[in-house]
């Protein structure tokens, strides 16, 4: 059965413009003139993916859109718009409105590609090995209500204080946000949690708490090998080392809105060490064993789902930004025909590489030096980089 994908715009000669487009696509293709009548295909035909325009009248794209992730939380939603709607664009995929975004004009290969990768990566995430492994735990792990209304009050630009206070309100929370501010941005010299929000942007204060909430779910999380506080060092010291790389690559900073993408890469470790400690165990052992077999195969071996399996899928079902589950997904299999955005998988590979080293972790893996050639970085320039931080 072809996937099936909506259009939505209130513009008809675009919609006519996309149906040409993906004529020959193998998609179905499902078109709306305003978000009250995708709602009602929605009501009444079977759809993969929605593609929306944002300034829409009547409803605009970005309410129809959490009425879609409301309504249908396994439609994959991404938006279609012009450059001018940026700030609601942003919004949307930062709180899980949209997992992704495309700015008008479009290239018409590019964007099929791109809505392909996107349906190809979901499924990907939601195997069949990946749903029985979930369909056996009671209660997936959800982020805590906290999460959910602070990042409401950012996006409706509430005041500092107000924000401040919300976090107070539980004391481990603050003491986990600013453990990870200090880790993970300004390297030890925040005092309090006023001070660290004044001197974060919105974003990244959304990208603090997102990644203090995720941590937060498994505190408990552990096995005689490996415990929460491991991950965490090498998560941090991970997405750390991407944003120097893809500073040493791209000669500018890392996007806000990817900059605790390393913080999350390696999520489904946790899940697996809090339902499968005995098995995560035996895996930390065999991973000390002589050979060259890749992480994520031992655990499909050992446990049928691999971490990175595990996490994107829980990366998507928390309604995260697609890049955040791309990453986690094939920061081991960085060559793998879905990845899309290959430079930032390409850096998290490495990154994640060099951090196991560092934390004389290395799990007999070696650095494939087609990733750092093909994005010109050469193995003394990163080493540099390591031995920086690791100083401090």
């Amino acid at each position: 059965m072809p996937k099936a994908i909506l259009f939505v715009d209130d513009d008809r000669e675009i919609l006519n413009a996309l149906k040409r487009n993906f004529f020959r696509s193998g998609f179905k293709i499902h078109l709306a003139e305003g978000a009250e009548a995708g709602l009602e295909i929605l009501s009444r035909e079977p759809v993969d993916l929605v593609v929306s325009d944002m300034r829409m009248p009547g409803m605009n794209g970005y309410d129809f859109l959490k009425a879609v992730c409301k309504g249908y939380p396994d439609v994959l939603r991404v938006i279609l718009s012009g450059y001018t709607d940026k700030d609601t664009i942003l919004k949307s995929v930062m709180d899980g409105t949209a997992c992704a975004y495309i700015t008008k004009p479009w290239d018409n290969e590019a964007l099929e590609a791109y809505l392909r990768h996107l349906i190809e990566m979901h499924d990907a995430a939601h195997s069949k090995r990946v749903l029985e492994k979930i369909s056996k735990i009671r209660d997936v792990p959800v982020l805590p209500t906290v999460y959910y209304k602070l990042t409401r009050l950012i996006q409706e630009d509430r005041e500092l204080d107000e924000i401040r206070e919300t976090i107070e309100e539980d004391p481990g929370y603050t003491a986990k946000i600013l453990n990870i501010a200090n880790a993970a941005f300004f390297g030890g010299k925040i005092g309090s949690l006023k001070q660290a929000l004044m001197m974060m942007g919105r974003v990244n204060l959304m990208n603090l708490i997102l990644s203090s909430s995720v941590f937060s779910i498994f505190k408990d999380a552990g096995c005689k090998t490996l415990n929460v506080e491991t991950i965490w060092k090498h998560s941090n010291l991970t997405n750390k080392l991407l944003q120097r790389f893809y500073f040493l690559t791209k000669r500018k900073k890392i996007p806000d809105e990817q900059a605790t993408v390393g913080l999350l890469h390696d999520i489904g470790y946790l899940f697996l060490m809090k339902y499968y400690p005995a098995e995560m165990h035996r895996l930390a052992k065999l991973k000390q064993e002589p050979g060259n077999i890749p992480v994520t195969e031992r655990e499909k071996e050992l446990i049928g789902v691999s971490h990175s399996e595990i996490g994107a899928y829980l990366l998507d079902y928390w309604n995260l930004p697609g890049y955040f589950s791309e990453v986690c997904l094939y920061h081991h299999e960085p060559f793998n025909k879905n990845v899309l955005h290959k430079d930032m998988v390409y850096l998290a590979y490495i990154a994640d590489v060099y951090s196991w080293k560092a934390l004389g972790k290395m799990r007999n893996e070696t650095l494939d030096g087609r990733i750092p050639a093909a994005l010109n970085l050469d193995p003394e320039s990163l080493e540099k980089v390591v031995s920086r931080i690791e100083s401090k």
